[in-house]
């Protein structure tokens, strides 16, 4: 019997930038799990200017209610252009790049960090994108990445920090402003589907709860311009039947779920030109919906809420 022999001319070459865009994802993703943050990863078809989306938490692995997009360089041609100190000490690097760029982390609704990775010292810095950092030179935008700010838990205070004020232009919802919007909505949902079923907003259960989130889910699917199960899923690395089933109301999604849905919605809308209110995607007004759907202590207040907007 005739044996071929492997055939070995025909090479497949993985791209350089492309593999140490990889490498500068992962380290930076393993940087922000150190901090104690949790990490998800921007579907790579529809990275236009993040590459990972961040929850913020804080040093007992509370969730903070707050999140931040993140866009990762890495290679040698990134610190090409430092900046010098009086003794000529490397105090950071300028980093190019288009004012589309710049005007989609500015208008985004979570605030953003551009971060670069040296992957031969295995150090990631990082800067915080506002409208002050972003200098205009007439052909492009250039911003400072400080050789200070390495990504570490030496830094968790001014990451926090960052998540908190992002400094941009639009006008940030206060938390109480939020909860209070949130409360009313779902008290709302609640009243809704209490009275369809001719029953007093008290003798809703946890079910008509989750029920209530789901269809506010909906709504905002609706709002956003009604992105397809199947885009959702791409966006936010979820499978379809979870996203089925966390719409239908037979699941309660994770709280980080909640917060990667909302976001591939609110992206969805801001590509098509579609405009929507600040609030509707308010972290911490779907942070808020989402306990009170998990807390039954919290349930009984708002039913009692709902029950007074009833009469």
């Amino acid at each position: 019997m005739r044996h071929l022999a492997p055939v070995f001319n025909v090479t497949m070459q993985q791209p350089e930038s492309r593999q140490l865009g990889a490498v500068g994802e992962a380290a930076a993703k393993l940087a922000f799990l150190r901090l104690g943050w949790a990490v998800i990863d921007a579907a790579p078809e529809h990275d236009v200017g993040t590459d990972l989306y961040l929850e913020v938490r804080d040093d007992q692995l509370s969730y903070s209610g707050w999140m931040m997009g993140a866009q990762v360089k890495a290679g040698a041609s990134w610190f090409d252009e430092p900046r010098h100190d009086e003794s000529g000490n490397i105090v950071g690097w300028w980093f190019r790049t288009d004012q589309e760029h710049v005007d989609y982390w500015l208008t985004h609704t979570l605030p953003h960090l551009v971060i670069f990775h040296d992957e031969n010292a295995d150090i990631s810095y990082w800067v915080n994108i506002t409208a002050d950092a972003a200098v205009s030179t007439g052909k492009g935008v250039k911003i400072f990445i400080p050789r200070a700010n390495t990504l570490d838990g030496e830094h968790r205070k001014e990451l926090f920090a960052a998540a908190r004020d992002s400094g941009k232009n639009y006008v940030r919802r206060s938390r109480r402003d939020a909860i209070r919007q949130a409360d009313y909505a779902l008290a709302g949902a609640i009243d809704l589907l209490a009275t369809s079923t001719e029953r007093s907003p008290l003798d809703v259960d946890r079910r008509d709860f989750r029920m209530a989130f789901a269809a506010e889910l909906r709504a905002l699917r609706g709002l956003t311009g009604s992105p397809s199960i199947a885009t959702l899923s791409k966006n936010t690395n979820l499978e379809i039947v979870k996203i089925e089933r966390f719409l239908s109301g037979e699941h309660l999604p994770s709280r980080w779920m909640v917060g990667a849905l909302v976001h591939a919605m609110a992206e969805y809308a801001r590509k098509r030109g579609i405009d929507i209110a600040s609030h509707e995607v308010d972290v911490v007004k779907w942070e808020r919906k989402w306990r009170i759907t998990k807390n039954p202590g919290m349930q009984k207040i708002l039913k009692n809420k709902a029950h007074s907007k009833a009469r």
